[in-house]
């Protein structure tokens, strides 16, 4: 059975209102319809919120009632008994990976055999009033490369993307990743055939790892490296301080890595332990000492380091935020003196955030009876903003928290560079250094092969 491989944005274009954001579902609906019986489902991939699947999905449902159409990645993962409930032109949700379940949904409708159905792993469907669901299964270890050659407009990407695993084996709370999906790592072959495809198919020198951990085993990360080096490409990551020793950091750099998202969150003890990233006041000291030492890794090496800062998690005091405080002061500090012995200033930046509460995590499951003196938003599509984590500590004491955190980072001209090359939206970049034109509908398109 073919597949199309549709990207909004790149595809049909960019809605800059209500109306024109709309006028791009419809202009999908309209697609399919005129394609009638040769589509035999839809998938939506939501990575992170309900703004545009949703809709979307809305709209091929009034051009096409009887089309089957399935929601999924993590957002509708983990808020899919809501998402069923309240959307009831959503025909299912697959929970977690979903190469297997695409591919016996295919197999079923091609045959004419019943669906949804129990034989469809990770599937979710309402039948009537009752909600059920069939077991996730993992990936297919034998996955080869992504083909990125279906891509309808391949010579406008700004940014090549990469996994060489996925899931995480660390059980932090808040994360929605061990929802997803067990850790499972790609053999290094299929890695290297991924970089020979990237390099043969896509108009870029920049490829983001976007494993949720890289550097998971010593051997095996020096073999990424091997397969990574002399190939053209710079290369951004995100890892755990707790994961990539301190003297990988010269082999990645020699790799072609060049920006690393290191998500530290805390360095209270209390919060770490809450957080369920160390189980101790022992644990957490070596935790914050290993932070600071890979960091002075990167500044040795030229590697612009973007740290993660959670305040307002759920039982946070002052003394809390004070202590992440001090992590990053202590952070300046050990930048300003290795920057002053070798002229090195690639920057960092400190990524510093409130606490999101997603439906589905453990951290949601545990708030009733762990944190009730927390105080969090109304819901929004899966998720809640903590608005004040324990009495006395609110929203503008957060503010203000964040703001003094924040103001120890060091955004050199460096570090902005590459943070914009990796981090910041590739289509505000394409928008920023192409012709782009608005049709009449308002809708910004980006290239010429547009639906």
């Amino acid at each position: 059975m073919p597949v199309e491989l549709i990207d909004l944005q790149m595809d049909v274009g960019i809605g800059t209102t209500q109306a024109s954001a709309q006028a791009a579902y419809q202009r999908v609906s309209e697609h399919l319809r005129a394609q009638g019986d040769g589509i035999a489902w839809v998938g939506i991939s939501q990575t992170a919120s309900s703004d545009n699947g949703l809709p979307l999905a809305r709209a091929i449902h009034v051009a096409l009632p009887d089309l089957p159409i399935i929601l999924g990645g993590y957002f509708a993962s983990a808020a899919y008994r809501r998402l069923l409930q309240d959307y009831p032109f959503l025909t299912g949700i697959v929970r977690g990976d979903g190469e297997t379940a695409a591919l016996e949904i295919s197999r079923r409708l091609a045959t004419g055999q019943p669906f949804p159905s129990q034989q469809i792993p990770g599937l979710a469907w309402l039948e009537g009033d009752r909600i059920c669901t069939t077991p996730s299964k993992k990936a297919a270890d034998a996955l080869g490369p992504l083909d990125f050659g279906s891509l309808r407009n391949v010579g406008l990407y700004q940014l090549a993307y990469l996994m060489t695993s996925r899931g995480c084996p660390f059980r932090c709370n808040y994360c929605l990743e061990n929802y997803m999906r067990s850790y499972t790592e790609y053999p290094p072959a299929i890695v290297g055939r991924q970089l020979d495809h990237l390099s043969a198919t896509l108009h870029t020198d920049k490829i983001l790892i976007v494993d949720p951990v890289f550097g998971l085993g010593r051997g095996r990360t020096l073999e990424l490296c091997q397969l990574m080096r002399g190939r053209g490409f710079t290369y951004a990551l995100e890892s755990r301080v707790d994961v990539l020793a301190p003297d990988l950091i010269p082999i990645l750099r020699e790799a072609g890595v060049e920006h690393i998202y290191w998500g530290v969150e805390s360095a209270s003890a209390g919060t770490l332990m809450r957080m369920n990233k160390v189980r101790s006041q022992a644990e957490a000291d070596r935790y914050v000492k290993r932070a600071l030492e890979v960091l002075k890794a990167c500044f040795q090496n030229e590697i612009t380091a973007q740290v993660g800062i959670m305040l307002g998690f759920p039982g946070d005091t002052e003394e809390d935020h004070e202590a992440s405080l001090r992590f990053v002061q202590q952070m300046e500090s050990l930048y300003n003196q290795i920057g002053g012995q070798t002229g090195v200033h690639a920057g960092y930046a400190v990524d510093v955030h409130g606490t999101l509460v997603f439906d589905g995590s453990p951290l949601a499951e545990q708030l009733a009876s762990a944190y009730p003196h927390s105080s969090l938003s109304v819901n929004s599509r899966g998720e809640r903003l903590v608005q004040s984590p324990s009495p006395g500590l609110g929203l503008s004491e957060l503010r203000h928290h964040c703001q003094a955190v924040r103001s120890h980072e060091r955004r050199t001209s460096v570090a902005v560079e590459r943070i914009s090359r990796y981090v910041c939206d590739p289509l505000i970049l394409f928008i920023a250094k192409h012709a782009v034109s608005i049709d009449a509908q308002g809708i910004v398109t980006l290239g010429e092969n547009q639906i």
